[in-house]
């Protein structure tokens, strides 16, 4: 999967993108990531990963600390139409709701990413109220990474 070229096609503005020709990257990486304890989200129309971000197979747990938040949970297919095919939401094998962030390795947003996931101080609210902490970085043989933060 070329990401540095889908990375560079998202950058445009949203009228320029064509949208038809980027890579489905979800759709290849969907059975690796549940190997690596993360369940896409179902999409609607099913297995289209490249236009829409679905409601999760369960709801989240309540009553979660910090950094899971606990978001509304409305069963059935879902219509919100994503703008951004890098970002995907997930769960997690405990069934916390995440978002998995598709990365290109040497970019500036990795190197940031790092920086935050190597700062445990990020994860108390009360002195980073504002800041959503790297959960985990997963690396790939591809020339990007995974880096899953809370949603």
């Amino acid at each position: 999967v070329d990401v540095m070229s889908m990375l560079r096609e998202l950058s445009k503005p949203l009228w320029e993108i064509d949208f038809p020709s980027l890579p489905n990257v979800w759709g290849i990486s969907a059975p690796w990531l549940l190997s690596h304890g993360y369940r896409l989200y179902p999409t609607w129309p099913e297995g289209r990963y490249d236009s829409t971000i679905c409601n999760p197979d369960r709801p989240a747990p309540r009553d979660l600390p910090h950094p899971y938040a606990y978001s509304a949970y409305f069963p059935g297919p879902c219509n919100d139409v994503s703008m951004s095919q890098n970002v995907i939401g997930a769960q997690d094998e405990q069934w916390r709701d995440v978002v998995i962030k598709v990365v290109a390795k040497g970019s500036q947003e990795l190197t940031i990413f790092k920086i935050l996931a190597e700062t445990p101080e990020l994860f108390d609210s009360r002195t980073f109220p504002c800041v959503i902490p790297v959960l985990e970085i997963l690396d790939t043989s591809y020339d990007y990474k995974f880096v899953v933060l809370p949603r």
